[in-house]
């Protein structure tokens, strides 16, 4: 195996937008990253947000979580995919760290089906809305992202481990994946 430096820059590109995307950081005051998980549950927990004069910012709130969640189901569950396909082309020598993260993305993508399944379905909105007012779901809501917050901050704690052993083979990140990490790691930046 060569050390990490004697491969091409794009391979360490993408591995480091990785751990740059699913770290905390801001964006026009806005929490980004892991970070975001945060003030996705400071929102749900922000009582103002759910009265009943709130109703319009309520439903502007709840189609934005829909599609954050959708995003996180389908993202992570990609990614998991994909690093364990990578771990299978490493052999078990390589891919301790790859593996771990997989599992660590399938669970968010988990937990994500957990809030969505909890938050209700599109075809009665009026039902969401009201299940919304309701503090103590909004309590199980905000735990459920907590847990989906810790997994994926283990699954970026495995991609540093991974990367700071040196060694990643020139094959790993094909051209076609070249963003595959970047693009759906910052999703969850979305959550604002």
């Amino acid at each position: 195996m060569k050390a990490l430096s004697e491969y091409l820059e794009e391979d360490r590109e993408v591995l480091r937008q990785a751990v740059s995307a699913l770290g905390r950081w801001m964006e026009r005051f806005y929490d980004k990253g892991i970070g975001a998980y945060d003030a996705w549950r400071e929102m749900l927990l922000e009582e103002r947000y759910f009265t009943g004069t709130a109703s319009e910012e309520l439903l502007s709130w709840l189609l934005a979580q829909k599609e954050i969640l959708h995003r996180l189901i389908a993202d992570r569950s990609r990614e998991a995919g994909y690093l364990l396909e990578l771990a299978a082309r490493l052999g078990k020598r390589d891919s301790r760290q790859l593996e771990q993260a997989a599992r660590h993305f399938q669970k968010v993508s988990a937990y994500a089906e957990e809030i969505r399944y909890a938050i209700g379905e599109w075809p009665d909105m009026d039902a969401m809305l009201r299940h919304l007012t309701h503090r103590k779901v909004r309590e199980e809501l905000a735990e459920l992202i907590l847990y989906a917050r810790a997994e994926d901050e283990a699954a970026l704690q495995c991609l540093k481990e991974y990367l700071q052993k040196g060694t990643v083979p020139k094959t790993i990140y094909p051209q076609k994946n070249q963003d595959f990490f970047s693009a759906s790691c910052y999703n969850i930046s979305t959550l604002q």
